[in-house]
């Protein structure tokens, strides 16, 4: 069956485009986390957790290569541990999020509705779709505007129908791969995603504390609605524009921190001091391998080694500058041997003053083509020369 999502269709579109894209253009390029998912902070005993962008199963390797923000069901999973085991007494979730996979969702719901800390979840400016029934299993839903857009609830699943392809089972599976073109074969994956549906359907009215008739009739069938509508439809708890938004040096509202430095953190909280070194280790490992897988690659590794030393990621713009070297070397290299097979006399005779002046020549024209294929590529600017 194919991968479900809980998620806004513009956005769908967006996350497929970029997957297409990195599988043709930069599937043998190494990949390199840009955003750290899975954050939270902890502050006076309340862990503030994000759910941005859209949610999937898992990490993601097209959107951490294009630099996508996104959530995975994973991280938000560690994310609720960590702050419960350094002691922190309530989880508020921040959410930003069209929504996303149905696969590892209802795990997800399963452990925010068993955690024992009090739990919020604050929505700003969208929760819809899988992110909003996240937020149905916290102790609250706020919402910090009335205009902000929530719902959505329900499964939908999008096909593409090729008649040049026939899929055959055997005779007892005939509903393994049904015929979408035919009322008969959409029932099959109807049946399927109602089966889903009531699912997250028994476990929203758990956490809202209402019924299941109460959820198919009142929670807008699918459409998604503003904040002040699923306020009235009791699909949230409250509108509060100042949620967090603390005036500074008000004395009834100030949140008081508590000092932490490494030291406190080792000696407090060691098990999760150990976790952050390795963390650390791992990350930066990471990063020396894929600058110097960069360098195997390109030739360049007097850049590699600078840009290790100097800490700097391995981002879009080290792929291009090692991409543009791999290039433009091994086009250097093959009309090097074409020049060698084909005119070695004319080269033997002609002035070394006028060679190295063709040489360059040729080197800054394909400097120019490489910049430019690569402008195209990945919206990075790229230039050779003197700036």
């Amino acid at each position: 069956m194919k991968n479900l999502w809980l998620i806004d269709k513009d956005e769908l579109g967006k996350i497929e485009a970029a997957e297409q894209s990195y599988l043709k253009a930069l599937a043998s390029n190494p990949v390199v986390d840009t955003y750290a998912r899975g954050k939270y902070l902890l502050d006076n005993k309340t862990a503030t957790i994000s759910i941005e962008g859209p949610l999937t199963a898992g990490p993601n390797r097209a959107m951490d290569f294009f630099g996508v923000k996104y959530t995975a069901y994973t991280d938000v999973n560690n994310a609720i541990d960590a702050p419960v085991k350094a002691k922190g007494d309530s989880l508020d979730f921040e959410i930003t999020s069209p929504g996303g996979q149905v696969l590892g969702l209802m795990p997800l719901m399963d452990k925010i509705a068993a955690t024992e800390a009090k739990t919020r979840g604050i929505i700003r400016g969208m929760a819809t779709s899988a992110a909003y029934m996240l937020a149905t299993q916290m102790d609250t839903i706020e919402s910090t505007h009335e205009s902000d857009i929530i719902g959505s609830v329900g499964v939908v699943a999008s096909y593409v129908v090729d008649k040049n392809v026939v899929s055959v089972t055997n005779t007892d599976s005939n509903k393994k791969a049904p015929d979408l073109s035919t009322d008969e074969g959409q029932k099959v994956v109807q049946a399927y995603l109602d089966g889903q549906y009531n699912m997250l359907v028994s476990r929203i009215a758990s956490g809202r504390d209402t019924t299941e008739k109460e959820i198919k009739e009142r929670y807008g069938q699918g459409s998604v609605m503003t904040a002040r509508e699923a306020l009235a439809a009791g699909m949230i708890d409250v509108i509060d524009s100042n949620v967090n938004n603390v005036q500074p040096g008000d004395p009834e509202t100030t949140t008081k921190g508590f000092f932490m430095d490494l030291e406190k953190l080792k000696a407090d909280f060691p098990e999760l001091y150990a976790q952050c070194v390795a963390m650390g280790k791992n990350a930066e490992s990471k990063r020396v391998q894929a600058h110097l897988k960069l360098a195997e690659a390109s030739g360049d590794t007097a850049k590699a080694i600078d840009d290790i030393n100097a800490g700097e990621p391995c981002d879009s713009l080290a792929i291009a500058h090692h991409s543009a070297e791999g290039i433009k070397r091994a086009r250097l290299e093959a009309k090097a041997q074409d020049t060698a097979a084909t005119d070695v006399e004319a080269t033997a005779t002609q002035p070394m003053e006028a060679a190295n002046e063709s040489v360059q020549t040729e080197e800054e024209k394909l400097q120019a083509e490489i910049a430019a294929e690569l402008n195209a590529m990945d919206g990075v600017e790229v230039s050779y020369g003197d700036a």
